[in-house]
């Protein structure tokens, strides 16, 4: 899948959206997952989301959270767009204690607050409000 993806994102996309309708696991699930958060799929949010939440702290992690994020932009649903702040906050507070106030500051002010001022500026006051609940208050960066 990851290969077919550097070759074709096209049929990489056809051939994950067949896919996902099979028992999926390791390797080929999180091929998928990429595939999905890259394309934006929002039919596939909640499935990419549980993936997402489940996966280990890592730099793959990391390297997907900006397209996760983007992805939750799209979202309408309210109860998927909390899903999916769960899911970064929980990466947020994963992050080893000695890093954590400086990757809490990156990820509340160039994810969470951009992602809360776009949805409100889209009359989504709910998610907005949610998202900005969930900012870490008082803690400074680098």
């Amino acid at each position: 899948m990851e290969a077919l993806s550097d070759i074709d994102e096209n049929e990489s996309y056809t051939l994950a959206q067949k896919l996902c309708k099979q028992p999926m696991k390791g390797n080929l699930l999180t091929s998928i997952i990429d595939i999905f958060i890259k394309a934006g799929d929002q039919s596939q949010f909640d499935l990419i989301a549980t993936e997402y939440d489940k996966m280990p702290l890592s730099q793959k992690k990391m390297d997907d959270l900006p397209y996760f994020a983007a992805m939750l932009l799209k979202v309408q649903n309210t109860e998927q767009v909390k899903k999916g702040v769960d899911a970064i906050v929980k990466v947020r507070n994963t992050v080893p204690s000695a890093q954590r106030d400086e990757f809490a500051v990156l990820i509340d002010d160039n994810i969470l607050k951009p992602i809360a001022e776009r949805k409100k500026a889209a009359g989504l006051k709910d998610q907005s409000d949610y998202i900005n609940s969930k900012l870490t208050e008082g803690k400074k960066g680098f």
